[in-house]
């Protein structure tokens, strides 16, 4: 029960963390459907992952997928509940997630910290992206 919860506060933290990033781009309440469709597609994969992981939580995509974030919060909780899994397996699941979350909140910083000092129309994620290259080259500009 304890290490379901654990996949449970690491998948939420990775969805919603990367939720709240997109929903960022956007300055009006109307357009934050179309800014979620990707993380709410990623998030209706991995359940569909982990539901067929309930057939075969010893077959070759449940094991694989329990190691590719963000798949491994809902299929590494279905392995460990269906079968025995080594310990050094959970493990190194818990680990890959724990960095794809501090990744997901890097991202989220980054994504916030941009769009959200922008105002009128929504803000494409792109465009958030090359302005870091922009600040990039400003810093080795300044550098030289």
């Amino acid at each position: 029960m304890a290490g379901v919860l654990v996949w449970f506060v690491l998948g939420y933290a990775f969805f919603a963390t990367l939720s709240a990033s997109f929903a960022s781009l956007v300055s009006r309440q109307e357009e934050v459907d179309t800014v979620l469709t990707p993380p709410v597609m990623t998030v209706l994969v991995t359940c569909l992952v982990a539901c067929y992981a309930t057939d075969e939580p010893t077959g070759t995509l449940a094991t694989v997928m329990s190691y590719v974030p963000p798949f491994s919060s809902m299929v590494m909780a279905v392995r460990v509940a269906a079968t025995e899994v080594p310990l050094w397996q959970a493990g190194l699941s818990m680990a890959a997630m724990v960095a794809a979350v501090l990744a997901a909140l890097a991202f989220g910083a980054k994504v916030y910290q941009r769009a959200v000092l922008r105002t009128g129309a929504r803000v494409k994620l792109g465009d958030v992206v090359r302005v870091r290259q922009m600040d990039d080259l400003k810093r080795a500009r300044r550098l030289t």
